[in-house]
């Protein structure tokens, strides 16, 4: 069965569009926190430089026929897996929100957010376009692209947590302002997004 494509946004009611987007929003921000939490919980088991103290560790075990099954390895490795996992589900999520914030400021120009604008118009988010393609779409060179497109060095974190943040305030502020001049039930409200922006701190 072949895509249709989505629906025309000028066709659907504009809260429903905004409640559309702010679900949307609401899992991107769900998603880093989990990305962050598996993150901090390997630095405290591993160090700052864990990335490559555990790739080596695997290709050493690989090479010598080792099979761990000490708790704090296999723990390691399900927080490993799980950074790459939630590393991928956020960013994908992430230009989905992008792509639907841009469509909703090409018909509504009063939700044009001077911070938000040079985010999205940033030579990286053609890069978080292709990377949501690569996550989202099946392709047979997914590990080279996968490669190619990390989107984890500092430049390109400081660019992604800027983005998350400056939607994250869009949504609190701009958002919240249209439900309750519209007499609209406000969706934040059954969403914390600060509790999901973990910090694991137990490396046993």
């Amino acid at each position: 069965m072949g895509n249709k494509g989505s629906t025309d946004p000028s066709q659907v009611p504009l809260a429903h569009r905004i409640g559309a987007m702010t679900r949307y929003f609401a899992r991107t921000e769900r998603l880093r926190g989990k990305f962050l939490a598996a993150g901090q919980w390997l630095i405290n088991a591993w160090g700052p430089d864990f990335e490559s103290k555990i790739q080596a560790t695997i290709v050493k075990d690989i090479r010598e026929g080792i099979y761990r099954n000490d708790p704090r390895w296999v723990n390691s490795a399900e927080a490993w897996q799980d950074l790459q996992l939630y590393h991928e589900q956020w960013l994908a999520s992430l230009f989905v929100v992008v792509e639907g914030y841009r469509k909703l400021i090409a018909i509504e120009k009063d939700f044009r957010d001077s911070a938000l604008l040079p985010l999205i118009h940033h030579r990286l988010a053609k890069e978080l376009e292709e990377f949501r393609n690569v996550v989202y779409h099946f392709d047979a060179a997914y590990y080279d692209l996968q490669n190619r497109i990390r989107l984890r060095s500092p430049d390109e974190l400081k660019w992604l947590g800027e983005l998350q943040d400056a939607l994250h305030e869009f949504f609190d502020s701009r958002v919240r302002k249209f439900y309750k001049e519209n007499g609209f039930p406000d969706p934040m409200d059954h969403y914390n997004p600060s509790s999901d922006r973990e910090a694991g701190t137990d490396a046993s």
